[in-house]
């Protein structure tokens, strides 16, 4: 039951009014009739039953009586291969079995994104489900999707899932297919002769009307982190990378040459780079922000800033200013020469997200409050709020044109403003999960994104149609950062590893 009230943005056992409010407010977002682009259209009515599909299941739901109430059966003709199963007795089915048997009934109803979501979340609450992952491949087939099909289909037999039959409504793909799927195999045809490492670029039905120009292939790796990494940064020719292991990185392109600064006692949860300046500032889990000297590699001061994590950093385009945002729901604004702080600002809960616009002059944050704020960077002053659709609002960026911003959340949907604050549309990007990662690339005419299920995405930033999309391999995607000289779109993994992508 968890699952449902992730889906509606909710805590754990959250009121019955409250599950009212989230699925009103989500339902009129995602309501279909909101969009006139069919793409986005089908997209948004998938993610609507999604929502319908948890408020049906927690409206009537009490967490207090869960034990004694909870009396799901499994569908017809399914059999859920678990550890548990060889318990004796008679048991009840877990949460992931639970999420499988929404995500199969979505997936015979034909609710594609909604089904995805359902065995997405029973594979992160059982990493080992075979099942789970074998129908996700059978999904991820019959929409065209044949290098993350594969993939999936490798972890089911991986752990032991050997089907008995092939599933209807994947012979039905096979045997009637959409003009999406006929589209996607016409695409998978053309490609049949690249390398195995080339991204696949088979459209979904997002791409609708808009044809892919580009793959991407896996240049270079690099993977030294003992952990999950935080934070990219570029800087000439060095790559900067920041970690949970408390180090941070610098990779010297293109030898590859790696030097280790370890000054952190903390995990690392920020970083920004002034390129001309050749100055980095990280910023950690315990408030204390470090700036160093790029050019010899050393420390050049820390200052204790914030009570609690830094969540981010942001520079300015002239490298003037640096901002701030931390887990004490404070925003901070620096000079950089002399260092001097100009400015704090509020909110009410803990702030995620800070960037400044393209001219320098105003300073943009998102914050657990469900709030966007546009400050005045010069006195301070609170010129706009905005409201957002999650407490969990995690990454923003700004179009390299500076016309327009965009926000993405912990429910995989990305959320665009013009830049004087004007709501523009939401995109159900990703499935369930964060997306952690976004990028321009530098001349703004493509956005990447990267969410905790593991893939990247590639989005026309003119029409904001999916161009293609491939799985980066490495856990979930916790950044981004973009190399000008070579056009290389440089990914970061919860697994610790690094990834350079080249356009073919």
């Amino acid at each position: 039951m968890r699952h449902y009230y992730e889906i509606l943005g909710l805590e754990w056992g959250a009121s019955p009014e409250a599950v009212k409010q989230a699925y009103r407010k989500l339902a009129k977002t995602y309501h279909p009739d909101r969009y006139q682009d069919p793409a986005e259209q089908q997209a948004a009515k998938e993610k609507f039953q999604t929502i319908q599909t948890a408020y049906e299941a927690l409206k009537g739901f009490s967490p207090s009586s869960a034990r004694s109430t909870q009396s799901e059966a499994h569908p017809s003709g399914v059999s859920i291969r678990t550890k548990s199963r060889r318990e004796a007795g008679p048991r009840k089915p877990s949460e992931a079995e639970i999420a499988l048997k929404k995500g199969i009934e979505q997936f015979q109803a034909q609710q594609y994104m909604a089904a995805l979501d359902f065995f997405s979340f029973a594979i992160h609450l059982q990493p080992d489900f075979a099942e789970a992952y074998w129908y996700r491949s059978q999904l991820r087939q019959a929409k065209g999707w044949t290098a993350s099909a594969q993939e999936d289909l490798a972890k089911a037999k991986q752990y032991g899932w050997v089907p008995k039959q092939e599933p209807s409504q994947a012979q039905q793909a096979q045997t009637h297919p959409t003009q999406t799927q006929q589209a996607a195999r016409s695409t998978q045809s053309t490609q049949s002769t690249r390398s195995t490492h080339a991204a696949s670029t088979s459209p979904s039905s997002a791409t609708s009307g808009h044809s892919p120009s580009t793959s991407w292939r896996l240049h270079q790796t690099w993977q030294s982190h003992g952990e999950a990494i935080t934070g990219l940064g570029w800087a000439k020719s060095t790559l900067i990378s920041i970690s949970t292991d408390t180090t941070l990185r610098l990779w010297h392109w293109p030898t590859g040459g790696e030097a280790v600064l370890t000054s952190h006692r903390v995990p690392i949860t920020a970083i920004s780079v002034a390129a001309q300046r050749g100055l980095l500032v990280t910023g950690g889990k315990d408030g204390q922000m470090k700036m160093w000297n790029l050019s010899n590699q050393r420390l050049i001061r820390t200052v204790p800033l914030h009570q609690g994590a830094i969540q981010a950093l942001a520079m300015d385009a002239t490298e003037q200013l640096l901002a701030s945002a931390g887990a004490d729901g404070q925003v901070k604004l620096f000079r950089l020469n002399p260092a001097t702080l100009l400015k704090t600002l509020i909110h009410r809960s803990i702030v995620w997200s800070v960037l400044f616009n393209a001219s320098g002059t105003q300073l943009i944050t998102t914050s657990a409050d469900q709030c966007l704020r546009l400050w005045q960077c010069q006195t301070g002053e609170l010129l706009r709020e905005m409201a957002l659709p999650s407490p969990c609002c995690y990454k923003s960026a700004v179009s390299p044109d500076g016309q327009t911003l965009v926000v993405s959340d912990d429910q995989g949907n990305l959320h665009l403003w013009s830049i004087g604050g004007d709501w523009l549309k939401t995109i159900p990007a990703h499935g369930v999960g964060a997306i952690q990662g976004l990028q321009f690339s530098a001349c703004g005419t493509l956005l990447f994104t990267g969410g905790t299920d593991g893939e990247i995405k590639l989005w026309d930033a003119q029409t904001w149609q999916r161009i293609t999309h491939w799985s980066a391999e490495q856990g979930a995607i916790q950044a981004f950062t973009w190399i000008p000289d070579a056009n290389w779109l440089v990914s970061a993994g919860s697994d610790g590893s690094i990834k350079a992508w080249q356009a073919e």
